[in-house]
C-alpha cells in the first residue's frame, strides 16, 4: 500500500504548545505507512527547524501576521502551488488562521481537511476573533475537528463549532525524555549559584498575558516573606531580563534577588528535573505541555483551574482559582510544607502521565484518524 501524505499547515512555527505537539508527532509517527510535509504561513521558527532536521520538507509561505497577511495572494498563490504539486490524501491544520486557510484550499481541490485547536477560552485579537468566528460558521465542512482537552469542545460548541465529527486527542509527553535526573538540581543550582537545598519553584511558559506571570511573581513574594530558602524560576519566549514589564513588576515587589530569568531554553527537561515545584498561573489553557512535562519528570505541580489543568494533576498536585495571588501562594505554601512528602506526589504525577498520555498512545490515535479519513 502506497503511503497517506499529509500536508500540515500551521500560521507560524516559533515555540508553542500546537508548533511543539506537531513536532512531537513528526517525531514518532509511522514513517512506513504516512508521509508528512509541513508548510508555514509565515516564518520557519525554531520549531520549523527542528522539524527540518527530522529531514522532512518545510516550506514557508512568507505571509505576514494577523487577518491582513493572511489575505495573501501571493502566499495563497504558494501554497496552491505545493498542493498541486504535492497531491496530499489529507490538509491537517494547525489552530484558527491555518484552519480558515487551509479549509479554502482543500474544498478548491476537493482534499478532506482535519482541524486542529489547540485551545479553549483565549483572549483573541480582533483580527483573530473575526478569523474564529468565519471557522465557527465553516465548522461543518472539515472532515473533522481535532481539539486537545474537554474544556476546549465544550467552549467552541458554546461560540458556534457544529462539526461532522469531533475527535479529541490531548496532547503527548515523551516519557525517556522527560524523566527524573537525580543530577539536575545540582547542575541547575549551580549555574544560578544557589545553595543545593533551596526550593525552587519553576514557571515554565512564554510571556503571553493568558500565562498570568504578574499573578505568579506576587504570589511568590509572599512566600518570599515567610521562607528565605525559596527562590523563582521563569523560563520560556520573553522571560529574560530584556523584558521590561516582568522587571517592572519584579522591582515592584522587591523580589529581584529571588527570581532568575532564564528566557528560552533548550534543555527544559533538565530544567524541570531541577526544580522543586512547578506552578501554572494561567487564566487561559487547553492542556498544558508544561504541567504534563513536570510531571514527567515527577515534579509536582500546583496549578490553576483553567482548561484541563485539574484534570492533569488529579490528586498528585494542587489546584488553586486562577486571577488570585493568595488563592495560588497558599497552594505553593501547601506544597512546599509537604517537604520530603512531595516526592511521593511525584511518584504518583510521573505514573499518571505514563497511563494516560505517554507521546507514542497519542501519536497512535492521530495515525488511526487519518486512516479512517482515508478509508472513508
Amino acid at each position: 500500500m502506497s503511503k497517506i501524505k499529509i500536508l500540515h499547515v500551521i500560521a507560524g512555527m516559533n515555540t508553542g504548545g500546537g508548533e511543539m505537539m506537531l513536532y512531537k508527532l513528526l517525531c514518532k509517527i509511522d514513517n512506513k505507512k504516512f508521509d508528512n510535509i509541513v508548510v508555514s504561513m509565515t516564518d520557519i521558527g525554531n520549531i520549523g527547524e527542528k522539524i527540518k532536521s527530522l529531514g522532512l520538507r518545510v516550506e514557508i509561505l512568507g505571509m505576514k501576521k494577523g487577518f491582513k497577511g493572511f489575505l495573501s495572494y501571493s502566499g495563497l498563490l504558494k501554497f496552491k502551488t505545493i498542493v498541486k504539486e504535492y497531491k496530499p490524501d489529507i490538509i491537517q491544520t494547525w489552530m484558527y488562521h491555518a484552519d480558515l486557510f487551509g479549509l479554502i484550499i482543500g474544498k478548491l481541490y476537493k482534499i478532506p481537511v482535519i482541524w486542529n485547536i489547540r485551545c479553549s477560552n483565549m483572549e483573541l485579537s480582533f483580527s483573530t476573533k473575526i478569523v474564529v468566528k468565519l471557522c465557527s460558521l465553516l465548522s461543518k465542512l472539515p472532515e473533522a475537528v481535532i481539539i486537545n482537552s474537554n474544556s476546549g469542545k465544550e467552549y467552541h460548541k458554546e461560540i458556534g463549532y457544529f462539526p461532522k465529527k469531533w475527535k479529541i486527542i490531548q496532547n503527548g509527553f515523551d516519557i525517556g525524555k522527560f524523566q527524573p535526573n537525580k543530577n539536575a538540581k545540582l547542575l541547575i543550582s549551580e549555574e544560578l549559584k544557589i545553595r543545593v537545598d533551596s526550593i525552587l519553584i519553576g514557571m515554565i511558559a512564554r510571556f503571553d498575558p493568558m500565562k498570568d506571570h504578574k499573578n505568579f511573581l506576587k504570589a511568590f513574594s509572599l512566600i518570599a516573606k515567610k521562607y528565605d530558602n525559596v527562590y523563582g524560576i521563569l523560563a520560556g519566549d520573553g522571560t529574560d531580563n530584556k523584558n521590561p514589564e516582568l522587571n517592572n513588576i519584579i522591582n515592584e515587589l522587591n523580589i529581584e534577588d529571588k527570581i532568575y530569568m532564564l528566557g528560552r531554553r533548550d534543555d527544559v527537561n533538565l530544567l524541570l528535573s531541577g526544580i522543586d515545584i512547578l506552578s501554572s498561573s494561567s487564566y487561559g489553557e487547553g492542556f498544558s505541555n508544561s504541567i504534563g512535562e513536570a510531571m514527567a519528570c515527577e515534579i509536582p505541580c500546583v496549578v490553576t483551574d483553567v482548561g484541563d489543568s485539574a484534570l492533569i494533576v488529579g490528586e498528585t498536585g494542587v489546584v488553586v482559582p486562577p486571577k488570585d495571588h493568595k488563592a495560588l501562594a497558599e497552594g505553593l505554601l501547601k506544597m512546599i510544607e509537604l517537604g520530603e512528602n512531595r516526592k511521593n506526589l511525584g511518584l504518583m504525577a510521573r505514573k499518571r502521565i505514563i497511563d494516560n498520555w505517554p507521546i507514542d498512545k497519542i501519536v497512535k490515535k492521530y495515525e488511526y484518524l487519518y486512516e479512517s479519513i482515508c478509508a472513508e
